[in-house]
């Protein structure tokens, strides 16, 4: 007999686990909106509801962004894929790449959340030159060649083992040098 290697066992009156597809949606500013994914995993038993906001980051409200807030349903049996949007804007401003956060809360049916119930969405930015990547022959007193850059995290989740009492937590540089820069964290 062959035995499939990543069965997961279900009970038959297992309303199942919500979680986001990923840990990040990424998007370009003049994408116009970002679709973010919720799973149903594990069981499908019963009606299951969740509720789901965006949060503050780099980006701004009603700038960048626009709030958005819901509920997502999963009606008995269903484990399909659901999915809300959140409409991006594009400021043109020359700025960095920005970010902010989607939070899945309060599940209801006996549903349970699973890692991650919090992503975050990192909006690409399209100001660094105009849209047939030239200058745009304007002085506006600044270096266009050097930029100071952008701090990232240099993965989206970073393993560590309880036992170990640390976590290290990696960050990086791109897109430019010039300066001194620095980045606070919590």
């Amino acid at each position: 007999l062959g035995m499939a290697a990543n069965a997961v066992a279900q009970r038959p009156d297992d309303p199942g686990m919500l979680k986001f597809q990923g840990a990040a949606f990424p998007v370009d500013e003049e994408g116009g909106v970002v679709t973010v994914v919720v799973k149903r995993l594990r069981g499908s038993t019963g009606l299951v509801e969740i509720s789901y906001e965006t949060t503050p980051g780099s980006a701004t409200e009603g700038d960048d962004y626009v709030a958005t807030s819901g509920t997502l349903s999963w009606p008995d049996g269903d484990r399909s894929d659901k999915s809300f949007t959140v409409e991006i804007l594009d400021d043109d401003l020359d700025e960095g790449q920005e970010t902010f956060g989607v939070l899945l809360f309060d599940p209801t049916g006996g549903a349970e959340l699973s890692p991650p119930s919090s992503a975050v969405v990192r909006i690409k930015p399209s100001d660094r030159a105009d849209d047939d990547g030239e200058d745009d022959g304007e002085d506006d007193g600044e270096d266009d060649d050097v930029e100071a850059g952008v701090i990232r995290l240099t993965a989206i989740s970073f393993p560590a083992f309880e036992s170990s009492m640390l976590a290290q937590v990696s960050v990086e540089r791109v897109d430019g040098t010039d300066g001194e820069v620095g980045v606070d964290f919590t």
